[in-house]
């Protein structure tokens, strides 16, 4: 199966949810399944892979604009898209972890 998960909280100081979603991400690593983390910014996205653990794929989108957490909030209050996999690739379920649950076109959610 294929996990995608929301890894915004793995960028900067890592608060509680932070902490939460490293140690969800160690523990799914042992696992057998494909794991991907998104972050639906660009503050400290070009840091995104190195804040995960072994094992997780991180799948960023170099071309989306300054402020692109905030553009793609207001996008998914409005209207069902971009659907996450448009971020993240092809994905069998995808993990918010950071108060919103994006648009999913195949996937669940949770």
């Amino acid at each position: 199966m294929r996990i995608g998960l929301d890894a915004t909280p793995l960028l900067g100081v890592r608060t509680g949810i932070g902490r939460y979603v490293e140690n969800l991400l160690i523990a799914l690593a042992a696992g057998d399944d494909e794991l991907v983390a998104t972050a639906f910014t660009l503050r400290g996205a070009g840091g995104l892979a190195a804040a995960l653990p072994a094992g997780v794929r991180a799948a960023v989108r170099t071309t989306a604009p300054a402020g692109a957490g905030r553009l793609l909030q207001g996008a998914w209050a409005r209207a069902e898209v971009p659907p996450v996999e448009w971020l993240a690739g092809r994905i069998d379920v995808f993990h918010a972890t950071n108060f919103v649950l994006p648009p999913l076109r195949r996937a669940r959610g949770w």
